[in-house]
């Protein structure tokens, strides 16, 4: 379909998105990226986000710690962990299931 054929649709659309961006401009109170259900008050923002980003990335990394003990307790025994080792096991369950 050329464009000059339909002039009245290529009008219609270029009407309705100056209209759309218009009021993205000049409404500022309209978000069109606004998450139905939530308060804007939920989500986390700048200092906070970066917070639960890094007590998230903290505990992950504790985690697969925990995890890779458990593997090599499960694969060669409870006796092949040295004492360092246990202590860690111990102190990284209580911390992650307190």
């Amino acid at each position: 379909m050329d464009l000059l054929a339909t002039p009245g649709m290529f009008a219609l659309v270029l009407g309705l998105s100056v209209v759309i961006l218009l009021a993205l401009v000049f409404l500022p109170h309209y978000k069109a990226d606004r998450r139905f259900g939530k308060n804007e008050k939920d989500a986390p923002v700048g200092d906070e986000r970066w917070r639960r980003y890094q007590e998230n990335r903290e505990r992950n990394n504790k985690q697969l710690e925990l995890d890779a003990l458990l593997e090599k307790t499960a694969r060669d025994g409870l006796q092949s962990l040295s004492d360092s080792e246990r202590e860690r096991m111990e102190q990284l369950s209580k911390e992650l299931y307190r």
